[in-house]
């Protein structure tokens, strides 16, 4: 029982190491540009729109009041 448990772990390991390398080797341009320092937004062709007049103002948010309750009669 111990030897299918081992078995079962080890093949779990090489499963998972083969997709880890499946996606390395699919995704290798783009982990090499990463690296390298290439743009994100030129290689996958999408433009982040920003507007550099905007300035976020600190707001407090509104605060709910909350009622004390009268403390209730102990039991007897």
């Amino acid at each position: 029982m111990h030897i299918l448990a081992t078995l079962f772990v080890l093949a779990s390991l090489v499963v998972a190491l083969g997709v880890i390398g499946g996606m390395l080797f699919a995704y290798r341009e783009q982990i090499v540009a990463a690296l390298a320092g290439g743009s994100a937004t030129t290689d996958l062709g999408v433009s982040f729109v920003s507007d550099r007049n905007y300035q976020a103002l600190p707001r407090l948010a509104p605060q709910p009041l909350i009622k004390a309750l009268p403390p209730l009669p102990l039991a007897a």
